[in-house]
């Protein structure tokens, strides 16, 4: 029974390392088609026609989020092969004990990916939101103001700000030292030629349980995400079943959110269960059950990222239109006027 037992643990363990080995070969390259399909959409979407919608704003803050990431990873994916110097310094030793010291270019590197997939995820929730509130209170003068542009943008400058002060507030305590006039008492005994002539960006350390407070405070974040997203999705889901005053334009803007947010969900949920997952060091299955999580959380992520443009093609006539008016989609009628112009001498 215990051979059992060990067998079925390293079994399942090979097929999370498999799995997890294949998601990382491939994410890079998901980064860069989800650059390039941003792009592209965030083109179309910057159109007067679309920018003038609000549910196309919204859509457009999505897309910008997303590119956000995707940039950040392909810079990444770009060091990686070496066409890029890699920007890692290593902290300099020394500095006085009650501040902790950090690089700025990887801090900013890593707060704009969290940023960017957090905004994704929380102005799909938004867009959700807006959508309900539109068909199940379409007589209402103030549904219409809040589906203006102008007004979006605030609300998505709200949430953008929430997430960026509530991820980065303890940097707004940043301070800037000259290293050799703050060393810490440990290394006053060096000579000076150990201590670097370098200035050092740090932060107090008396913050620090109110970051390890917020850190924890995350996963339960995330399982809100979630819980909130699905929910929004089954009651648009119903209210769209039990709308019959929406016109054909109209009926396709709710049926592209509905998309969109069971797409949003399916990445969210394997993120959840990673912030679920048990933490335990001594147990391998459940470490590599964590980091598999994760990588298929961000492939995800970026497949939801690189899908937009396309169903937004697919599903939504005004951008379809949008797509179908640009010069390269154009074919000349030269060949027919001058046919028709013959049979007229004739």
């Amino acid at each position: 029974m215990e051979t059992f037992e060990i067998n079925s643990t390293f079994d399942l363990y090979n097929v999370l390392y498999a799995v997890e080995q294949f998601g990382t070969l491939i994410q890079d390259y998901f980064w860069i088609a989800s650059c390039f399909s941003n792009l592209f959409h965030l083109f179309i979407l910057l159109h007067k026609e679309l920018r003038s919608l609000g549910i196309y704003t919204i859509i457009t803050g999505i897309c910008i989020a997303d590119l956000t990431a995707a940039l950040v990873n392909l810079h990444y994916f770009a060091i990686k092969q070496s066409l890029l110097p890699e920007i890692n310094p290593i902290p300099p030793p020394c500095l006085r004990s009650d501040y902790k010291d950090f690089i700025p270019v990887i801090k900013l590197q890593q707060k704009l990916e969290a940023l960017g997939h957090r905004l994704a995820v929380w102005l799909a929730i938004l867009l959700c939101f807006i959508r309900i509130i539109s068909l199940k209170s379409h007589t209402k003068s103030w549904v219409g103001k809040i589906n203006k542009p102008k007004n979006t943008i605030y609300m998505m400058a709200g949430i953008a700000t929430f997430w960026l002060l509530l991820d980065s507030w303890q940097f707004l305590f940043t301070t800037v030292f000259w290293l050799p006039d703050n060393i810490a008492d440990v290394c006053k005994v060096l000579p000076p030629k150990f201590i670097k002539q370098i200035n050092v960006y740090a932060i107090p350390s008396s913050i620090n349980s109110i970051s390890t407070y917020i850190y924890e405070l995350s996963p339960k974040l995330k399982i809100a995400s979630v819980v909130l997203l699905v929910t929004l999705t089954c009651i648009l889901f119903r209210v769209r079943k039990l709308s019959v005053l929406e016109n054909d334009e109209s009926s396709d803007n709710t049926r592209l959110i509905l998309f969109m947010s069971v797409l949003f969900t399916f990445p969210e949920v394997f993120g959840a269960l990673e912030s679920a997952i048990p933490y335990s060091e001594s147990d391998i299955v459940y470490l590599e059950m964590s980091t598999t999580a994760i990588v298929v959380s961000n492939n995800l992520r970026t497949l939801n990222s690189i899908s937009h443009v396309f169903m937004c093609y697919s599903i939504s006539t005004q951008y379809k239109k949008v797509v179908r008016s640009l010069a390269f989609w154009r074919h000349p009628d030269v060949a027919v006027v001058g046919d028709v112009s013959m049979q007229l001498m004739n």
